[in-house]
Protein backbone atom coordinates (compact mmCIF):
# COMPACT_ATOMS: atom_id res chain seq x y z
CA UNK A 1 0.00 0.00 0.00
CA UNK A 2 2.83 2.43 1.01
CA UNK A 3 4.76 1.47 -2.19
CA UNK A 4 1.59 2.06 -4.32
CA UNK A 5 1.41 5.78 -2.71
CA UNK A 6 5.14 6.60 -2.99
CA UNK A 7 4.76 5.78 -6.90
CA UNK A 8 1.44 7.84 -6.77
CA UNK A 9 3.48 11.11 -5.25
CA UNK A 10 6.53 10.30 -7.84
CA UNK A 11 4.39 10.20 -10.62
CA UNK A 12 2.53 13.69 -9.95
CA UNK A 13 5.63 15.28 -9.48
CA UNK A 14 6.85 14.07 -12.61
CA UNK A 15 3.75 15.89 -14.20
CA UNK A 16 3.89 18.86 -12.33
CA UNK A 17 7.59 19.38 -13.22
CA UNK A 18 6.83 18.44 -16.78
CA UNK A 19 3.80 21.20 -16.32
CA UNK A 20 6.20 24.04 -15.09
CA UNK A 21 8.50 23.29 -17.74
CA UNK A 22 5.87 23.03 -20.45
CA UNK A 23 4.22 26.66 -19.23
CA UNK A 24 7.79 28.37 -19.05
CA UNK A 25 8.61 27.29 -22.66
CA UNK A 26 4.79 28.41 -23.79
CA UNK A 27 5.87 31.95 -21.64
CA UNK A 28 8.92 32.40 -23.26
CA UNK A 29 7.91 31.77 -27.01
CA UNK A 30 4.83 34.18 -25.99
CA UNK A 31 7.38 36.94 -25.11
CA UNK A 32 9.71 36.55 -27.75
CA UNK A 33 6.57 36.48 -30.47
CA UNK A 34 5.79 39.32 -28.73
CA UNK A 35 9.20 40.92 -28.94
CA UNK A 36 9.88 40.36 -32.96
CA UNK A 37 5.92 41.76 -33.69
CA UNK A 38 7.07 44.84 -31.39
CA UNK A 39 10.23 44.81 -33.49
CA UNK A 40 8.65 44.69 -36.59
CA UNK A 41 5.81 46.69 -35.64
CA UNK A 42 8.58 49.57 -34.54
CA UNK A 43 10.76 49.16 -37.95
CA UNK A 44 7.46 49.31 -39.77
CA UNK A 45 5.88 53.07 -38.16
CA UNK A 46 9.23 54.19 -37.98
CA UNK A 47 10.03 53.59 -41.99
CA UNK A 48 5.96 55.02 -42.26
CA UNK A 49 7.52 58.05 -41.87
CA UNK A 50 9.45 59.20 -44.81
CA UNK A 51 8.04 62.78 -45.33
CA UNK A 52 12.03 63.66 -45.48
CA UNK A 53 15.37 62.84 -46.26
CA UNK A 54 16.30 63.33 -42.55
CA UNK A 55 13.65 60.79 -41.58
CA UNK A 56 15.26 57.95 -44.06
CA UNK A 57 19.00 59.04 -43.17
CA UNK A 58 17.68 58.01 -39.08
CA UNK A 59 15.86 55.05 -40.34
CA UNK A 60 18.61 53.45 -42.28
CA UNK A 61 21.17 54.44 -39.47
CA UNK A 62 18.73 52.92 -36.71
CA UNK A 63 18.68 49.49 -38.76
CA UNK A 64 21.92 49.10 -40.92
CA UNK A 65 21.38 45.30 -40.56
CA UNK A 66 17.40 45.00 -41.47
CA UNK A 67 16.26 47.98 -42.55
CA UNK A 68 13.35 47.55 -45.18
CA UNK A 69 14.52 49.44 -48.69
CA UNK A 70 11.79 48.27 -50.68
CA UNK A 71 9.47 51.02 -48.66
CA UNK A 72 11.92 53.34 -49.93
CA UNK A 73 12.09 52.68 -53.03
CA UNK A 74 8.13 52.38 -53.68
CA UNK A 75 7.65 55.56 -51.56
CA UNK A 76 9.05 57.52 -54.06
CA UNK A 77 8.77 55.32 -57.36
CA UNK A 78 12.49 54.43 -57.86
CA UNK A 79 13.10 52.27 -60.49
CA UNK A 80 14.48 49.07 -58.95
CA UNK A 81 17.38 47.80 -61.19
CA UNK A 82 18.75 44.32 -61.30
CA UNK A 83 20.78 43.56 -58.18
CA UNK A 84 19.21 46.29 -55.97
CA UNK A 85 18.79 44.80 -52.39
CA UNK A 86 15.82 45.21 -51.17
CA UNK A 87 16.88 44.92 -47.78
CA UNK A 88 19.70 46.03 -45.49
CA UNK A 89 21.47 43.00 -43.91
CA UNK A 90 21.98 39.64 -44.55
CA UNK A 91 19.47 36.83 -45.33
CA UNK A 92 20.74 33.53 -47.59
CA UNK A 93 22.06 34.19 -50.43
CA UNK A 94 20.97 38.18 -49.91
CA UNK A 95 23.41 39.78 -48.41
CA UNK A 96 24.14 42.98 -48.94
CA UNK A 97 25.55 44.12 -45.51
CA UNK A 98 25.01 46.76 -43.58
CA UNK A 99 23.78 49.69 -44.82
CA UNK A 100 24.78 53.69 -44.18
CA UNK A 101 22.69 56.73 -44.96
CA UNK A 102 24.41 60.19 -44.66
CA UNK A 103 22.91 63.65 -45.59
CA UNK A 104 24.92 66.12 -48.65
CA UNK A 105 23.66 69.59 -47.72
CA UNK A 106 24.06 71.57 -51.46
CA UNK A 107 22.20 74.62 -51.46
CA UNK A 108 21.11 77.23 -48.15
CA UNK A 109 18.92 79.62 -48.04
CA UNK A 110 18.21 81.82 -44.93
CA UNK A 111 20.37 79.74 -43.11
CA UNK A 112 18.17 76.37 -43.73
CA UNK A 113 19.08 73.77 -46.32
CA UNK A 114 16.14 73.53 -49.36
CA UNK A 115 18.54 70.60 -51.55
CA UNK A 116 20.12 67.74 -50.30
CA UNK A 117 21.12 64.72 -51.49
CA UNK A 118 20.75 61.68 -49.32
CA UNK A 119 24.09 59.04 -50.12
CA UNK A 120 22.60 55.56 -49.08
CA UNK A 121 25.21 53.10 -49.42
CA UNK A 122 25.84 49.19 -48.81
CA UNK A 123 28.39 46.11 -50.05
CA UNK A 124 30.84 47.48 -47.89
CA UNK A 125 30.05 51.31 -49.30
CA UNK A 126 30.83 49.71 -52.55
CA UNK A 127 27.47 50.47 -54.12
CA UNK A 128 26.48 54.02 -53.27
CA UNK A 129 22.90 55.73 -54.62
CA UNK A 130 22.73 59.48 -54.14
CA UNK A 131 18.68 60.64 -54.10
CA UNK A 132 18.13 64.02 -54.97
CA UNK A 133 15.38 66.04 -52.35
CA UNK A 134 13.98 69.85 -52.75
CA UNK A 135 12.34 71.09 -50.42
CA UNK A 136 9.10 73.09 -51.63
CA UNK A 137 6.20 73.06 -49.09
CA UNK A 138 7.34 70.27 -47.97
CA UNK A 139 9.99 67.78 -49.22
CA UNK A 140 10.02 66.24 -52.50
CA UNK A 141 11.81 63.53 -53.98
CA UNK A 142 13.13 65.11 -57.44
CA UNK A 143 16.04 62.09 -59.01
CA UNK A 144 18.48 59.80 -58.42
CA UNK A 145 22.26 58.57 -59.86
CA UNK A 146 24.17 55.80 -58.32
CA UNK A 147 27.56 54.68 -58.26
CA UNK A 148 28.11 51.38 -58.38
CA UNK A 149 31.18 47.93 -58.20
CA UNK A 150 33.90 49.98 -56.36
CA UNK A 151 35.57 46.99 -54.90
CA UNK A 152 38.63 48.92 -53.77
CA UNK A 153 37.35 52.10 -51.68
CA UNK A 154 34.00 53.83 -51.46
CA UNK A 155 33.45 56.31 -54.05
CA UNK A 156 34.02 60.38 -53.10
CA UNK A 157 32.13 62.93 -53.41
CA UNK A 158 32.39 66.72 -53.41
CA UNK A 159 30.00 69.71 -54.22
CA UNK A 160 31.46 72.82 -56.77
CA UNK A 161 28.98 75.55 -57.73
CA UNK A 162 29.12 78.57 -59.42
CA UNK A 163 26.64 81.31 -59.25
CA UNK A 164 23.05 79.53 -59.34
CA UNK A 165 24.52 76.29 -60.34
CA UNK A 166 25.16 73.53 -58.43
CA UNK A 167 27.26 69.72 -59.09
CA UNK A 168 27.81 66.61 -57.31
CA UNK A 169 31.12 65.41 -58.17
CA UNK A 170 31.62 61.59 -57.71
CA UNK A 171 34.62 59.76 -58.25
CA UNK A 172 34.58 56.30 -58.74
CA UNK A 173 35.84 53.15 -60.17
CA UNK A 174 35.68 53.02 -63.72
CA UNK A 175 37.75 49.76 -64.73
CA UNK A 176 39.75 46.65 -63.62
CA UNK A 177 41.61 44.00 -64.77
CA UNK A 178 44.53 41.84 -64.76
CA UNK A 179 47.35 44.69 -64.77
CA UNK A 180 44.58 47.56 -65.45
CA UNK A 181 42.92 49.97 -63.00
CA UNK A 182 41.55 52.98 -63.92
CA UNK A 183 39.23 56.23 -61.55
CA UNK A 184 37.20 58.85 -63.19
CA UNK A 185 35.13 61.76 -61.85
CA UNK A 186 31.82 62.88 -62.97
CA UNK A 187 30.11 66.14 -62.63
CA UNK A 188 25.91 65.89 -62.02
CA UNK A 189 24.20 69.07 -62.39
CA UNK A 190 21.67 69.54 -59.44
CA UNK A 191 18.34 71.04 -61.00
CA UNK A 192 14.99 70.58 -59.72
CA UNK A 193 14.69 67.33 -61.80
CA UNK A 194 17.23 65.60 -60.03
CA UNK A 195 20.65 64.97 -60.66
CA UNK A 196 21.85 64.73 -64.48
CA UNK A 197 25.41 64.06 -66.00
CA UNK A 198 27.13 66.91 -67.94
CA UNK A 199 30.58 65.88 -67.97
CA UNK A 200 33.00 62.69 -67.44
CA UNK A 201 37.19 62.44 -67.23
CA UNK A 202 39.10 60.04 -66.02
CA UNK A 203 41.63 61.20 -63.48
CA UNK A 204 44.17 57.90 -62.40
CA UNK A 205 45.16 54.68 -64.07
CA UNK A 206 47.62 52.30 -65.25
CA UNK A 207 47.92 49.09 -67.72
CA UNK A 208 50.55 47.05 -67.22
CA UNK A 209 50.71 44.11 -70.06
CA UNK A 210 54.15 43.63 -70.62
CA UNK A 211 53.71 45.36 -73.64
CA UNK A 212 55.85 49.19 -74.71
CA UNK A 213 52.40 50.45 -74.70
CA UNK A 214 51.78 50.07 -71.06
CA UNK A 215 51.34 53.50 -69.23
CA UNK A 216 50.68 55.25 -66.03
CA UNK A 217 48.84 58.75 -65.30
CA UNK A 218 47.63 60.97 -62.50
CA UNK A 219 46.24 64.01 -62.31
CA UNK A 220 45.11 67.20 -60.45
CA UNK A 221 41.77 68.93 -61.19
CA UNK A 222 40.94 72.79 -60.25
CA UNK A 223 37.82 74.96 -61.12
CA UNK A 224 38.73 78.19 -62.82
CA UNK A 225 35.85 80.62 -61.38
CA UNK A 226 35.81 84.19 -63.60
CA UNK A 227 33.24 86.60 -63.99
CA UNK A 228 32.33 85.26 -67.22
CA UNK A 229 33.34 81.59 -67.29
CA UNK A 230 33.57 78.67 -64.94
CA UNK A 231 35.76 75.95 -65.44
CA UNK A 232 37.29 72.79 -65.20
CA UNK A 233 41.15 72.45 -65.34
CA UNK A 234 42.36 69.04 -65.52
CA UNK A 235 46.45 68.43 -65.60
CA UNK A 236 47.72 64.91 -66.78
CA UNK A 237 51.12 63.47 -65.97
CA UNK A 238 51.24 60.62 -68.38
CA UNK A 239 54.16 57.63 -67.83
CA UNK A 240 54.57 55.32 -70.73
CA UNK A 241 57.28 52.77 -71.75
CA UNK A 242 57.77 53.98 -75.24
CA UNK A 243 57.13 52.60 -78.68
CA UNK A 244 60.09 50.84 -79.92
CA UNK A 245 60.33 47.29 -77.82
CA UNK A 246 64.31 47.59 -78.43
CA UNK A 247 64.37 50.04 -76.41
CA UNK A 248 65.22 50.19 -72.60
CA UNK A 249 62.67 50.14 -70.66
CA UNK A 250 62.91 53.24 -68.64
CA UNK A 251 59.28 55.53 -68.61
CA UNK A 252 58.54 58.41 -70.46
CA UNK A 253 56.81 61.12 -68.98
CA UNK A 254 54.47 63.86 -70.31
CA UNK A 255 52.45 66.58 -69.52
CA UNK A 256 48.28 67.30 -70.83
CA UNK A 257 45.72 69.35 -69.79
CA UNK A 258 41.99 69.56 -70.58
CA UNK A 259 40.12 72.47 -69.74
CA UNK A 260 36.42 72.09 -69.80
CA UNK A 261 34.32 75.14 -69.34
CA UNK A 262 30.50 75.52 -69.04
CA UNK A 263 27.93 76.46 -71.21
CA UNK A 264 24.95 78.82 -69.58
CA UNK A 265 23.35 78.17 -72.95
CA UNK A 266 23.38 74.54 -73.81
CA UNK A 267 23.51 73.64 -70.05
CA UNK A 268 26.67 71.06 -70.75
CA UNK A 269 30.75 71.75 -70.35
CA UNK A 270 32.58 71.76 -73.76
CA UNK A 271 36.44 71.35 -74.40
CA UNK A 272 38.15 74.21 -75.21
CA UNK A 273 40.78 72.90 -77.61
CA UNK A 274 42.29 76.44 -78.00
CA UNK A 275 43.39 76.28 -74.29
CA UNK A 276 44.44 72.80 -73.55
CA UNK A 277 46.92 70.33 -74.29
CA UNK A 278 46.11 67.57 -76.34
CA UNK A 279 48.36 64.22 -76.74
CA UNK A 280 49.72 63.15 -79.79
CA UNK A 281 49.68 59.87 -79.89
CA UNK A 282 46.54 57.74 -80.63
CA UNK A 283 48.06 55.24 -78.39
CA UNK A 284 47.80 57.54 -75.64
CA UNK A 285 44.96 56.89 -72.75
CA UNK A 286 43.54 60.33 -72.64
CA UNK A 287 43.98 60.44 -76.47
CA UNK A 288 41.57 57.05 -76.79
CA UNK A 289 38.98 59.01 -74.07
CA UNK A 290 38.64 62.29 -76.23
CA UNK A 291 37.99 60.40 -79.30
CA UNK A 292 35.01 58.00 -77.23
CA UNK A 293 33.71 60.89 -75.86
CA UNK A 294 33.69 62.67 -79.08
CA UNK A 295 35.31 65.59 -77.37
CA UNK A 296 37.85 65.12 -80.92
CA UNK A 297 37.80 63.27 -83.79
Amino acid sequence: MKKTALISVLTMVVVLLCTVEWLAERTSRTQQKASDESQSHAISQSSARFESPYDIEQYINQHKDDADLNKIWTRFGIPVEPGTPGRCGCRGYDCPGDCNAEIIDVSVSDGKSDYVILRLCYRGEADCRYLAFKKEQEWKYVGITASSNNQYQPPQHRIEEYESERWLVIRELWGRGTGFLQYGERWCELSDNGPRDVLSYPVSGHSAQGDPEDYEFKSEVSTLNEQTVFAIDVHYTVLSDGSDPNESRRRKSHKLDLLFEWNVTEKRFVLNESKSKLPKSENDPIFEYLVRHRFVK
